[in-house]
């Protein structure tokens, strides 16, 4: 038989909504179940750098927080969760919206295999504020003279707040 010919053979001997992924035609290995799947959260692997003069301004947000699994009995105990694939990007100076692909488990199927996050990236902007001084904690037969008794303060913050 050519591989063809066993795909079509190995098709007929599962359900419409199975995949066969490969076939070597020195031996056939079918790992298939009947279990339900078991959901597991995703963790993500980002390292996520503004511009300068730009923040990180809130959470990521996730479309999904968990995925289903499907293996056999023995792998899905050993699977607690699942990751992403690595995420690097610097220099950003607008919000994130990326598509990322979960890494594969080796023996299992996981469904989603693509997830969409978006990560807010705001603009900082200079603020300056007067700041009165004052004492605190000082002994009743002390005087102090504070000068200046106001100064001023520079601070960036997110340009929504």
């Amino acid at each position: 038989m050519n591989s063809l010919q066993i795909r079509n053979a190995v098709k007929k001997l599962l359900n419409r909504e199975a995949t066969i992924v490969s076939i070597l035609p020195d031996a056939i290995s079918l790992k298939f179940t009947s279990l339900p799947g078991k959901k597991v959260p995703i963790r993500f692997d980002m390292e996520i750098e503004p511009d300068i003069k730009y923040v990180v301004n809130g959470v990521p947000v996730m479309e999904f927080d968990s995925v289903m699994v499907y293996s056999d009995r023995e792998t899905l105990a050993e699977i607690n969760e699942v990751y992403t694939y690595h995420v690097q990007e610097s220099g950003l100076t607008d919000t994130l919206r990326r598509e990322v692909t979960i890494a594969p488990v080796v023996g299992a199927r996981v469904v989603p295999r693509t997830i969409h996050i978006m990560v807010p990236i705001e603009q900082l902007i200079a603020k300056r504020k007067q700041v009165p001084i004052t004492v605190r904690n000082l002994p009743e037969k002390v005087q102090l003279l504070l000068s200046p008794s106001v100064v001023e303060a520079k601070y960036l913050v997110p340009k929504s707040l």
